[in-house]
């Protein structure tokens, strides 16, 4: 049984993330570059959170240098590859979908605990992985047959919901790392501060080298850039990692389970985005999945 405080920040992120997929759309649908918008997101956050931390006497300078190197590998997994796949890909699809096709991260995390933790397979865990591949298909589907806003719409689609399945790969595969990276001795808001900080450079660096040099300013790209800074990264990743270093990596991903929920209702809401049948039934198809892998780790 996991402490209470377990669940109540298991809860925090799954609202936090389930509404920032909403504020990525928005920003990029303001005119956001992808990439100059994850970047300015994450070395704003790191920044802040690593003053903040050396002010507050809980980090030192030399504490923070000798984490370095390694939260600048695990940036590379978790911001760099993760959020500027995420941010690039609701470029074409909806906030909703981003999310549901997210959902696929706790199927890749038990794969890769499999490959990289020594953990073992069940019979549950294949039934837990087919359900959510037939589930992520029938999404990747019901973005396809969208209504076309222009030519070459769908392999747009198509594509940037592969690039969101390569997300939740990194995503996945950067809480595995984490985990062999850094004991439970290790603060985990230092390790997300250097992180972030590290991989917001990365993105910024990318968003240079692909000529995304100027960020729109408006009230719809600053409003969604300060919540994402604010909530997304401070509270959000910093709550993430806390949980990956308190319940493990598999427990830490099911977030993504209840985040599509959260993230399909307030799309719609907020945005007036299309709930497609495909999309919903893949998605329950996927999440269903999700928790019968759950459920087998339990019992394991």
């Amino acid at each position: 049984m996991k402490p209470k405080s377990v669940y109540a920040v298991f809860c925090l992120v799954c609202a936090i993330f389930g509404t920032t997929f909403l504020a990525i759309k928005v920003g990029v649908s303001a005119g956001a570059p992808p990439f100059l918008f994850a970047g300015l997101r994450f070395a704003a956050a790191g920044l802040i959170l690593g003053l903040l931390l050396l002010a507050s006497g809980k980090a030192s300078i030399k504490g923070l240098a000798g984490l370095a190197p390694r939260a600048a590998l695990l940036s590379l997994p978790y911001i760099v590859v993760n959020f500027g796949a995420t941010f690039w890909a609701e470029q074409h699809i909806d906030s909703g979908t981003a999310a549901q096709l997210d959902a696929a991260c706790p199927i890749a995390s038990a794969i890769l605990s499999w490959l990289f933790l020594g953990k073992r397979p069940r019979p549950a865990h294949a039934i837990g992985i087919a359900a959510g591949f037939l589930g992520v298909w029938l999404i990747v589907r019901g973005a396809g047959s969208a209504p076309a806003a222009g030519p070459g719409r769908d392999r747009l689609s198509l594509i940037a919901s592969i690039v969101m399945l390569v997300s939740a790969i990194a995503f996945a595969g950067a809480s595995i790392l984490y985990k062999r990276l850094f004991d439970d001795s290790v603060d985990s808001f230092a390790v997300n501060a250097l992180n972030m900080l590290f991989g917001g450079f990365g993105l910024l660096l990318l968003a240079y080298l692909t000529g995304q040099r100027s960020f729109p300013w408006s009230w719809a790209s600053a409003g969604a850039l300060a919540y994402l800074i604010v909530v997304g990264s401070l509270v959000g990743h910093s709550a993430n990692l806390w949980l990956v270093r308190k319940a493990g990596p598999l427990f830490t991903s099911s977030w993504s389970y209840v985040s599509p929920a959260i993230a399909t209702v307030v799309g719609a809401l907020a945005l007036g985005e299309r709930i497609d049948g495909w999309s919903v039934a893949g998605a329950a198809l996927t999440l269903g999945g999700v928790y019968v892998l759950i459920r087998a780790e339990a019992r394991g």
